[in-house]
């Protein structure tokens, strides 16, 4: 679970919904679980307000691969490997 939950039911006279995402150093999949997540609340809303996403930054996105490449150095902590 990727942590973005939330609901816009309150906001009964909603009618455009704009998100800026940054990518900024996250993973293609979750920024993907968060505009999931963002379409998910707004077609649960009463009003079916209009969506309008944004990415910010989007090529200093990392690839999901790198998240798993995590290495300890000498002192064991974690280091995570990317390509430059």
């Amino acid at each position: 679970k990727m942590g973005f939950e939330f609901s816009f039911k309150h906001l009964a006279s909603l009618e455009h919904l704009n998100v800026r995402i940054n990518c900024n150093d996250a993973t293609r999949s979750r920024v993907e679980t968060a505009e999931a997540s963002v379409r998910n609340a707004a077609s649960a809303h009463p009003g079916c307000p209009r969506i309008e996403i944004i990415r910010k930054y989007e090529n200093c996105m990392r690839d999901d691969k790198v998240d798993k490449e995590i290495l300890k150095d000498i002192d064991g902590h974690e280091v995570v490997l990317r390509e430059i």
